[in-house]
């Protein structure tokens, strides 16, 4: 599960717009601020404001809704925690996970620098410090080879396909 939910989480993000805008800009932004706690009236706040910036109009009973899916989808997967009151939770993503989820975008980036960077990484709070940290930890793993010299990135992948580079990184 340590691996399957944040995979599932990242795809089911970057398949919602507006759950990814919110956890990539509003959550992050929160979580980098020190902010715990994460209320239905924050999220509805940045929907209303999301909404006006682009010109849409959403009932407040849409609004609401949405805010609580969201904010559940989010304790589902594990970035917020608590039932009635949401909190920011430990950031935590197994590095099993971090592995396949780069393995992923690492395919469709033409540079090696964009990976470390990459908004994706936002969805699981991380910064492109913890980012450089996993990669070094994968790499220690033989997962990944991530060498670094200077403004030169270097990151190679063991194997072509993925099922291959699941089955290297699920086998240890």
């Amino acid at each position: 599960m340590e691996v399957v939910v944040p995979f599932y989480y990242w795809i089911t993000a970057r398949a919602e717009t507006i759950l990814y805008r919110f956890a990539t800009e509003e959550l992050y932004s929160m979580a980098r601020s020190g902010a715990v706690g994460v209320g239905t009236s924050d999220v509805t706040n940045w929907i209303t404001k999301t909404c006006k910036e682009e010109g849409k109009t959403w009932s407040d009973i849409v609004i609401i809704k949405v805010a609580r899916a969201m904010l559940a989808a989010l304790r589902d997967f594990g970035v917020l925690s608590g039932s009635s009151k949401k909190s920011i939770a430990a950031s935590h993503l197994s590095l099993e996970a971090f592995a396949l989820i780069a393995w992923c975008l690492r395919n469709q980036l033409e540079d090696n620098r964009d990976l470390k960077t990459h908004p994706d990484w936002r969805l699981f709070l991380l910064s492109p410090d913890n980012v450089e940290r996993l990669l070094l930890e994968a790499h220690q793993h033989g997962w990944l080879h991530y060498q670094v010299a200077g403004a030169v990135t270097r990151i190679e992948f063991p194997s072509l396909t993925f099922n291959d580079f699941v089955r290297h990184v699920l086998s240890r």
